[in-house]
This record gives C-alpha cells, structure tokens and sequence, in this order.
C-alpha cells in the first residue's frame, strides 16, 4: 500500500460537514468562494458496494485511531441502479491523514441483484484488469453495506482544486434489494463538502478552506453506515 502513494497517484482531500442545509443554500456557498468554483460534470448518484474482513479490520483501524494507513475496498458505479450494473469499477482507496490515493479496475457488468459476497468475489475473478494478488484477498472478505448519494462537482477558475458536494446519503445491508427505499443515514439537510488538490497546491489550500467557513471534519461515510445498520 504504501508504493501507492509513491506512485504519483496522490492528493489531498480536506472534509467539511453541514448540517441543517438544504444543496442549494451548499451550492450558493461554493459558488462564492473567491477561487471562482463552477461546476464542472452533471451532477449524479455514486454507488458503492464496500468489502470488509469478517472482523471488521477495515472498520476498527478507522475508528482506533491508527496512525497509519487506512484502506477501503469498493466496487463503485454511477447512475441510478437498473437490474443490469453497467461500467462498475474495482477502488481501492488508502487514506493517511489528509493525504488520499486509489486506484481502479474495471469489471463485468452485473446483476443489481447479485451482490452477495460470493456473486462479487466470482465477479472479480472474470477481470482481467484486477491483479492476481488483489484477487486472492477477496475469498477472505465479505460484502458489508452499499452506499449511494447524490454528488455535485465544481472546480476553481485556475483548474488547481476541486470541490464535491455530497448528499441525500443513503445506506442499506447488500442483502436489502437496491429498489427499497431506505432512509437517509444522516438526515435529509445534511452535506458533505470536500476540497480535493494536488500536493503543490497544499500551502494554499487554507485561504480556499477557510472561506467555506466550516471545521476540518473525519466523518467517513462508510463508519457512519456501518454504525447506523450494525449497532456497533
């Protein structure tokens, strides 16, 4: 994991959440900031399957506070889900402190209603994208929750930073079918607001941040579900 973030593939993410706003009075906020944030793609819904070990070690190195890096495993796609899944990739995302890196691979499409730990680690195998050791952890993971929220993308006048904005947030246990409704995990007025950038932009970052008017926040999407549909 660790050639991962010497591979290039690296930025920074520094995380915002706000509560009791509607998308868009967050909208207006972005907009204003004086980096000059447009949107930048259609907004959309992202989907996403998450693996864990049977003991929860992705989730318990989160919330222990480790130092070190921490790891998720997802297989993501974007859209509204139909029976057929098409275009799913394979993330891998490691994360020590502010600083991020992932990596993807494609996979088959599938069906909406096979997503049980043993349909997707058969899934995997089919790639031909995803690396043979990669391959080997999955009999030794299992599918925990998806997740799948409305998403805004902006970015700054001078191309360096880019801004998400997160919400209608909703989580369910993969064996609920992906048609039930479910409620939001947060609460409906409820935004994530992420500023993503590069290392050589990281002095600056600040005076974007700090416009936002917001404190620098933790909250993991993935601990979140996990805790609300768990109990733990």
């Amino acid at each position: 994991m660790e050639l991962l973030f010497a591979s290039g593939n690296v930025r920074y993410e520094r995380k915002f959440v706000i509560h009791n706003i509607d998308w868009a009075s967050a909208d207006l906020i972005v907009r204003k900031n004086g980096a000059i944030f447009r949107q930048k793609y259609p907004e959309r819904w992202v989907n996403s399957i998450y693996f864990d070990s049977p003991s929860m070690a992705f989730y318990n190195v989160h919330v222990n506070g480790a130092h070190g890096i921490r790891l998720k495993i997802r297989i993501r796609w974007y859209g509204v889900p139909f029976d057929i899944i098409e275009n799913p990739v394979l993330e891998c995302k490691m994360k020590k402190g502010i600083v991020s890196s992932k990596v993807r691979y494609a996979l088959p499409s599938f069906n909406a209603s096979e997503v049980s730990s043993e349909k997707l680690t058969s899934l995997l195998q089919q790639s031909k994208d995803v690396p043979c050791k990669l391959k080997e952890l999955f009999p030794f993971l299992k599918t925990t929750v998806v997740i799948r929220y409305q998403r805004k993308y902006y970015e700054s006048s001078d191309k360096h930073f880019m801004v998400t904005l997160d919400t209608h947030i909703q989580a369910r246990r993969p064996e609920i079918p992906f048609f039930t409704k479910v409620d939001f995990i947060d609460g409906e007025q409820f935004v994530v607001l992420e500023l993503k950038y590069p290392e050589s932009y990281d002095n600056d970052a600040g005076t974007v941040s700090n416009q936002f008017g917001f404190t620098l926040s933790k909250y993991s999407k993935y601990i979140s579900a996990i805790e609300r549909l768990y109990a733990v």
